[in-house]
């Protein structure tokens, strides 16, 4: 089974196959701050933050995950829980 770290990076690998979109896989745990979308990216000087859910990682996000995606928003970006790359790419141009 493919983990959320190991999908994360698989997506983050394909959107930086596209010209216009500069992506990351944040890093979790000690490095990162808590609660902060698994996938930051820029697209045509918009900012998204994508929560990204898997059957090992439950399919809901958590309080803290919430309120980052919330204050996501608040700042102007789009942000958000995905499930799969094309949900990403949804997000993106929705």
């Amino acid at each position: 089974m493919v983990t959320e770290s190991q999908r994360a990076t698989e997506i983050v690998a394909k959107l930086n196959q596209w010209p216009d979109i500069w992506a990351v896989k944040y890093p979790g745990g000690a490095y990162g701050r808590t609660g902060v979308p698994d996938i930051l990216l820029c697209h045509q000087g918009r900012f998204f933050g994508c929560e990204l859910k898997t059957k090992d990682s439950g399919y809901e996000p958590t309080p803290i995950q919430e309120y980052q995606i919330e204050q996501i928003r608040v700042a102007g970006g789009v942000s958000g829980v995905v499930y799969s790359y094309d949900d990403v790419i949804q997000m993106l141009h929705g």
